[in-house]
């Protein structure tokens, strides 16, 4: 089968997202869709935001490998991909439309049931909007300060986090503007934070594996009841 050169490590969630984003991760074409729900979406942010375990990732070195990829759904389709991903698709694809803003549904986290960012109240804090009910109601910072909502998209990176935090501060009444700089940085450095610090193990398999190889490993998988 050729796995010599399997490698074994953990990557950055963020990396691979970004990866998602720059066209350098797809999925074999013989995967399915995602069908993932708006539920399984929001128990994978609270997760991920508890810094809990979530699976691992299998990988295959996409460099002169036969196998044909297409992109993920909500982003690019890659041109040339560095990696596939055999099991892991329907979680990076619920992160990435989550904090890449893409999908059907927009994530949102209401900071005003947190109370002192007990994170064990996350699950209910956590809420999806439809996306056109979010671009009516919730698109702009005074709307999303009125209800006190955090999208997840402003979490794809900590510059994106301060960079929202700072526009809502924008609007922000003056005399509250200080308490609210500081209940907003400290929720992200306390919580929100471990978004860009979440790593997932990953098993990584040498392009040489036969495509043959993939298909036997891919349904083996399958059979274990793994969410794909």
């Amino acid at each position: 089968m050729g796995l010599d050169d399997t490698q074994s490590e953990r990557m950055d969630l963020s990396a691979l997202l970004q990866g998602i984003e720059e066209g350098e991760l797809g999925v074999p074409e013989f995967q399915r869709d995602f069908d993932w729900g708006v539920p399984d979406v929001k128990a994978l942010l609270v997760t991920i935001l508890n810094d809990w375990p979530a699976g691992s990732l299998l990988l295959l070195n996409a460099k002169s490998s036969p196998l044909r990829t297409r992109g993920f759904e909500g982003g690019p389709q890659p041109s040339d991909p560095r990696l596939v991903v055999l099991d892991g698709q329907q979680r990076l694809t619920a992160l990435y439309q989550a904090l890449y803003n893409t999908g059907d549904a927009v994530y949102a986290l209401s900071y005003a049931e947190l109370g002192e960012f007990n994170l064990d109240s996350l699950e209910e804090s956590l809420v999806a909007f439809d996306r056109s009910v979010w671009n009516r109601g919730f698109r702009e910072p005074r709307a999303q300060l009125a209800a006190s909502l955090v999208p997840m998209y402003a979490l794809k990176s900590a510059a994106d986090f301060f960079d929202w935090r700072d526009r809502i501060l924008a609007v922000a009444p003056d005399a509250e503007r200080r308490a609210l700089n500081e209940r907003l940085t400290a929720l992200y450095r306390s919580s929100l934070a471990g978004v860009h610090r979440y790593r997932f193990p990953t098993v990584t398999l040498p392009a040489s594996v036969s495509p043959l190889a993939v298909a036997r490993i891919f349904e083996r998988v399958n059979k274990t009841g793994i969410s794909l």
